[in-house]
């Protein structure tokens, strides 16, 4: 004979905690040597506020990829290059034409304010 057991539980609100880490550097630096202390290699370079990781491949053993960006425009984040050299070519391109966008828009401002604007050459 089998006995049934009858629980009688109310419905009750399910509190969902979210936390957070309060200290990423510590935490990135834990994880890098869990993975180092299990065999797993990741080498992680800075360059002008962008963090570039090396993501090998068979086909390219030496390709790196921009996985976070400070300063930067987000749209680089996820690019794949076949080497370190030529991330930071098209990082310095990028970051020297964004540059000279925003000097044309400052110089068309002054020459407006001083009444100059809109001269075509």
């Amino acid at each position: 004979m089998r006995e049934v057991i009858k629980l009688n539980v109310k419905p009750s609100k399910i509190k969902i905690m979210k936390t957070t880490i309060k200290n990423p550097k510590g935490f990135e630096k834990n994880l890098q040597e869990l993975l180092i202390s299990n065999g797993i290699s990741v080498e992680i370079f800075k360059y002008r506020n962008f963090r570039i990781t090396k993501t090998p491949n068979k086909k390219f053993p030496e390709m790196v990829t921009i996985t976070r960006t400070v300063s930067g425009p987000k749209s680089f984040l996820g690019k794949s290059f076949i080497n370190l050299q030529k991330v930071k070519i098209f990082i310095d391109y990028q970051l020297s034409l964004m540059s000279i966008e925003r000097k044309s828009t400052d110089i068309d401002r002054q020459l407006l304010s001083i009444g100059l604007g809109n001269l075509n050459f």
